[in-house]
């Protein structure tokens, strides 16, 4: 895991690829509400149990137990019997949305930094990973349960019973012909696709293509490829602390495509 194949802590994604046990860490010196809370969220997840680092913050070199451990024993109490026990082995159902996970687009992404800004590999890989990040927060707060498909599953079929398939940036840069192909068909019979910035405008080796994958199905085309940046203005923040949004993240106001042109599509909002 690790930002390698996934990034880190992403659990709805690493849940979508793997089938079997999964675990998830809750470190030392956290707040009552997280480990009372977590677990429960983890189970839901799909996770099949928590593991703890168990040092001097749950247990004192004298042996007594420290409030962390106790709050360990009372927020699992619940899972380790009856109906908490039986939602950690149950299965995920998921509903008709759908996220793209291409692997050659998240290397790309972290390589297009370099076409902004010479030498900075994370430019554009934090704001597409924030932007995926969007994304999944919105599902959830609406209800939704959904799961990533590889490009390799989208190629075999697996958007049959979907209705919305979502291509982050961070997982569309550089999508395979097929799997192209296979969300044109998709949209085709009745599919609806989203897409928020250059979905399929480089091949799987992460080449620049003349003309995107998808140009035709999004209606679009470029006369040559650029990131632009709206300037400080645009970068927004909150006043207060909320779980979606703390007051310590990073908030990018907007990437867009310069050069990019609509053909046969309808542009829905303008830049000016």
């Amino acid at each position: 895991v690790f930002d390698f194949y996934c990034p880190y802590g992403d659990d709805l994604m690493i849940a979508s690829m793997v089938q079997g046990p999964m675990v998830k860490y809750i470190g030392w010196g956290q707040p009552r509400s997280v480990y009372f809370g977590q677990p429960w969220r983890d189970a839901f997840r799909g996770h099949w149990g928590t593991f703890r680092f168990f040092g001097l913050t749950f247990f004192s070199q004298f042996g007594w137990t420290q409030p962390a451990g106790r709050w360990i024993a009372e927020g699992t109490r619940e899972l380790r019997g009856g109906v908490g026990k039986l939602l950690m082995g149950a299965r995920r159902q998921l509903g008709p949305v759908a996220i793209l996970y291409s692997y050659p687009s998240m290397i790309a992404t972290a390589a297009a930094g370099v076409w902004v800004e010479k030498g900075n590999a994370h430019l554009m890989w934090r704001p597409a990973n924030w932007s995926r990040d969007a994304f999944e927060a919105m599902l959830l707060q609406s209800g939704q349960s959904f799961g990533y498909l590889t490009e390799a599953q989208v190629e075999s079929g697996a958007l049959r019973d979907k209705k919305l398939l979502i291509i982050p940036h961070f997982m569309g840069i550089a999508l395979r012909e097929e799997t192209c192909a296979a969300v044109r068909k998709f949209v085709e019979q009745g599919g609806l696709v989203v897409a928020d910035l250059a979905p399929a405008v480089c091949d799987s080796h992460g080449k620049l293509l003349k003309r995107g994958g998808l140009d035709d199905l999004f209606g679009v085309s470029r006369e040559s490829f650029g990131y632009a940046q709206r300037t400080a203005d645009y970068l927004v923040g909150v006043t207060e602390d909320d779980p979606i949004a703390p007051r310590t993240g990073w908030w990018v106001g907007e990437w867009y495509e310069k050069g990019l042109k609509v053909t046969d599509g309808k542009a829905l909002g303008k830049h000016w």
